[in-house]
């Protein structure tokens, strides 16, 4: 065949869209044809394979920035118990009679405890489901409020009632058991949906 001829084809060639007979007419030229040769290898130099356009991928891009005001939220709400957990700290600094008490267990331990519940969903996210997730929070949450008051029960200078604060601790317990749980559900499914 003839060089130009050939370089004509050498597009289609180069390309892969030209016929047998003539894929098998150019490589034989190719062979035998270093000026020929030449212009094939500039030219598969010059063909740069076309990137596949990624399509953007609408809900993942939902679901991320979902995740991103999630955590900002759970950040937002740490940020405040820790805030509320100081304040109320330092208000009870030196005084341990029985009005510190109550104020410590009903704000002061069960905000550590919603604490530690916000830390668990915000760093160990790793449950075989939603409802374990949130069963864990909860419980966190619970045996934090019980344990701090089964220490500051004794630890505070209770009046001789001091068993009548038992229902109220464990009703304190028990609703910032359901603001973690709430959170916790709200948290995994504005997250994971």
């Amino acid at each position: 065949m003839n060089c130009e001829i050939i370089k004509d084809l050498l597009p289609l060639y180069v390309d892969g869209i030209c016929s047998k007979e003539t894929e098998q007419a150019v490589r034989e030229h190719l062979k035998t044809c270093d000026a020929c040769r030449t212009v094939y290898e500039d030219m598969c130099r010059a063909v740069i394979p076309a990137a596949p356009t990624a399509v953007p991928n609408e809900k993942g891009i939902y679901l991320r920035i979902r995740r991103q005001l999630g955590n900002f939220l759970i950040c937002a709400i740490i940020a405040i118990l820790v805030a509320a957990i100081a304040f109320c700290g330092l208000t009870e600094w030196e005084d341990h009679n029985w009005p510190q008490g109550v104020f410590s267990l009903c704000i002061i331990i069960p905000a550590t405890g919603l604490l530690a519940s916000m830390l668990n969903l915000f760093f160990c996210r790793e449950y075989p489901s939603r409802p374990w997730f949130c069963r864990v929070s909860a419980l966190i949450t619970f045996g934090i409020c019980v344990l701090g008051d089964l220490y500051a029960i004794p630890h505070y200078d209770y009046p001789e009632n001091w068993a009548s604060f038992i229902p109220l601790c464990l009703l304190v317990a028990l609703i910032f058991s359901a603001i973690s749980y709430g959170i916790s559900k709200l948290y995994s499914r504005f997250c994971n949906s």
